[in-house]
């Protein structure tokens, strides 16, 4: 990558789902550091000490799955806690709505997936609001270090990223 970009052939250098150690081994011997890491990131996991890790590492964070993964399992359905309805009610929001203002507000970038019109155009109306601290701390109390990526095909990997602690 670092070629590609001494060759113009991209702008910048990113990473997806790396672990702490993962990352210090990248930066320790990289010539030109990564700008972002995208790690999943929602109410359900908040991966709160990677994130923390990758931003004092000068890492923009991008959360991928903001509003978890409707279609990937049943019992973990983060838009339907009644948590987020009730936040969501308060600001006149959508449930998504106060999921993605919640990631933005934690100093992340969001890449929430929709496939209608509408629902993309929801997902952008986040800038008129803000979560309380105490709707934060409410929203936070929903985490379970839950990892609907967790790429259990390469689970024997020796670079597998999910098996450090963060």
């Amino acid at each position: 990558m670092e070629d590609c970009r001494d060759m113009g052939k991209t702008l910048d250098i990113g990473l997806s789902s790396f672990n702490s150690q993962q990352i210090q081994r990248l930066l320790d011997s990289a010539r030109i550091p990564p700008v972002a890491i995208q790690l999943e990131v929602n109410c359900y996991n908040t991966n709160k000490k990677l994130v923390e890790f990758a931003k004092s590492k000068g890492l923009v964070v991008v959360a991928f799955s903001p509003l978890g993964t409707p279609s990937k399992d049943a019992e973990f359905q983060l838009l339907q806690e009644p948590v987020i309805q009730e936040i969501a009610d308060s600001h006149k929001k959508t449930p998504a709505q106060v999921a993605i203002r919640y990631l933005i507000q934690q100093g992340m970038a969001t890449v929430p997936k929709s496939v209608t019109a509408r629902r993309i155009a929801e997902n952008t109306e986040v800038f008129d609001f803000k979560v309380t601290d105490e709707e934060i701390s409410k929203l936070e109390t929903l985490n379970r270090n839950y990892k609907v990526y967790s790429e259990k095909i390469a689970v024997d990997h020796k670079y597998y990223p999910f098996n450090a602690d963060f």
